[in-house]
Parts: C-alpha cells; structure tokens; sequence
C-alpha cells in the first residue's frame, strides 16, 4: 500500500467500536487520504527514510463534527448575555445577524482550531 504521510503520536484514538487507546503509535494516510495503517509505530509497515513523517507530542484523534451549529453567532459572544431568551433572540442576537454581511458570518465559521474541521450550519449567511 502508497503511504503518503505518517504520523507518529504518543497517544493515538482510533474511535473504534472497542474505544481503543494506542500508545507510541503511527497513523498512515494514503495518496486519496484515507487511513492505510493504525496501531503500534513498531509494528507499521516501513517507509523510506526520506517519507514524510509528522512527529506529534500530543494526542491524535479524528476530528468532530459539528451538527447542530450555528457559528457566525460565535461573534456575538457576551451580546445580551444578561436577557432572557426570547428577549436575547428578538432584541440582540436577530438584529445584529441582520446587519451582518456573508463575510462577517463566514469569520466565526473556523472550527479547526477547535477540533471540528467539518460542521453541519443552522442557517447558511447567503454569498
């Protein structure tokens, strides 16, 4: 099997059925970007000296997605926190969606950082 990058991790989280913990372990990804091997770095099929390796000092494990979110409100953190909900939607948060253009939305829509690389939008701002 083509390897295109290996990563090596001391602490890997396959999400698999067992919820199984990998300990100084190596995750290689293919040429179509799909996993081709996951499990213990010594025991991984060899690569050339000269593959790309990705040394990580953390945990590796698959990103999340998100499937209820509602992201380009994320820049109205703190905006009428004190109101009741209904007062909260109708007298702070609608209104300033309102004037909010496509790329002021799409400036909250960053999930990477926080994990979650894929995201399913409540209301897509239009383009």
């Amino acid at each position: 099997m083509t390897v295109s990058r290996r990563f090596l991790a001391p602490v890997v989280l396959p999400a698999d059925p067992s919820c199984s913990v990998l300990r100084d372990a190596a995750v290689d990804v293919g040429p179509d970007g799909r996993i081709t091997y996951c499990g213990p770095a010594a025991a991984a099929p060899p690569v050339p000296d000269a593959h790309p390796r990705t040394l990580l000092t953390g945990i590796l494990a698959p990103g999340l997605v998100n499937t209820h979110a509602h992201s380009p409100m994320t820049l109205l953190r703190g905006l009428g926190g004190d109101l009741p909900l209904l007062s909260w939607l109708q007298d702070a948060v609608w209104p300033a969606e309102a004037r909010m253009r496509a790329q002021d939305a799409h400036a909250g829509m960053d999930g990477l950082h926080t994990g979650a690389p894929a995201r399913a939008e409540g209301r897509e701002p239009e383009r």
